[in-house]
């Protein structure tokens, strides 16, 4: 299957070599990108590929309109010079998707409307996938049963440090996360909506996973459900699937799953991991709940788990460099990197 294209058309030709590289360097997945100064070498052009998608200056747009040779373009996104805010659609009676949006915003915001006409006409775009494909990845799990241990704090630290070796995206399964201190909006979409699309579309996943997943620098990571109850939903044959397709669709290395609540099939969850961070105290009451834990690991037949435990005692967050340094000790004493990762 041949894949889809991009045409992005603007006489401005600075303008348009730095948006063609930013589109290449930060929409992860696999679409034949083609940048035209000239409007009739682009039509030229078309006549004999089909463009899926055209990103097009406010001046080549109405030059195509005037020159009555829009019908090669089902979907546009149109860059006006006027400075309004978010994508204004355009009614139009041909059927053809047409959407405004400010030319001068920045790249990232122009990246997130292609993201989301794709997201919108998923028809025109079936069979995209994430570049840079891998056989396979690690998965690495984070839990403790002690409350208010900076289990996730953890997890966002360790997927920063993974994440300058490879591809690694970080799944909550807390509610009330403080990973939400990473987001400067609520999101719309979280987990629980990625796991849908794991479910009913596959052929469509990379496109909707580029539109759910936020990112903090290099580490790529999922909104939490919003409820407990949402979490409860979640089983272990949806979170396999959902991981087998970040792998194989998506070219993750490293997938870490940061556990609060208890999903269904929470041991075999547990069992996907090839380790188990556990963050421990020295009060005694939490090495009370630690033995608590076990004992019910051990009633429970689960032997495997506790041997994947990997009990770690942290310094406090706020020595950053001793923070990092006990986390980079970790992940290298388990594999996961070479040395220190700084």
């Amino acid at each position: 299957m041949s894949r889809p294209i991009l045409a992005i058309c603007d006489p401005d030709s600075v303008y348009l070599r730095r948006l063609d590289e930013y589109i290449r360097n930060h929409i992860n997945l696999s679409i034949d990108i083609h940048s035209f100064s000239d409007r009739l070498i682009m039509d030229k052009f078309a006549e004999t590929e089909d463009v899926n998608l055209l990103i097009a200056s406010e001046k080549s747009y109405y030059e195509l309109w005037d020159a009555k040779a829009l019908d090669k373009y089902r979907n546009i996104l149109v860059l006006d010079e006027e400075g309004f805010s978010g994508a204004v659609a355009e009614a139009d009676p041909t059927g053809r998707h047409v959407e405004h949006i400010s030319k001068y915003q920045p790249a990232s915001g122009i990246a997130h409307a292609v993201i989301d006409m794709c997201s919108r006409s998923p028809e025109d775009f079936r069979g995209l996938w994430a570049r840079s494909k891998v056989g396979n990845s690690r998965i690495i799990g984070f839990y403790t049963p002690l409350s208010r241990c900076g289990q996730t704090s953890m997890a966002i630290k360790a997927g920063e440090i993974l994440a300058r070796k490879g591809k690694t995206i970080l799944l909550s399964f807390e509610t009330y996360s403080s990973m939400g201190g990473l987001l400067k909006e609520e999101p719309e979409e979280d987990i629980t909506d990625l796991l849908y699309y794991a479910d009913c579309e596959k052929d469509k996943f990379c496109l909707y996973l580029e539109r759910i997943k936020k990112s903090s620098g290099e580490l790529d990571f999922i909104a939490p459900a919003k409820t407990a109850m949402q979490i409860k939903d979640v089983t272990c044959e949806r979170l396999s699937e959902l991981t087998q397709l970040l792998t194989r669709e998506a070219g993750y290395e490293f997938i870490l799953i940061d556990m609060k609540e208890y999903p269904e099939g929470f041991d075999d969850i547990l069992r996907m991991c090839s380790c188990i961070f556990t963050v421990n105290r020295a009060q005694p009451s939490d090495k009370y709940r630690m033995r608590m834990f076990e004992n019910v690991l051990s009633r429970n037949g689960c032997e495997d788990i506790q041997q994947s435990l990997v009990k770690c005692s942290l310094p406090d967050i706020r020595e950053k460099a001793a923070y990092t340094g006990a986390i980079e000790e970790l992940l290298g004493r388990e594999g996961l990197i070479n040395g220190s990762a700084s």
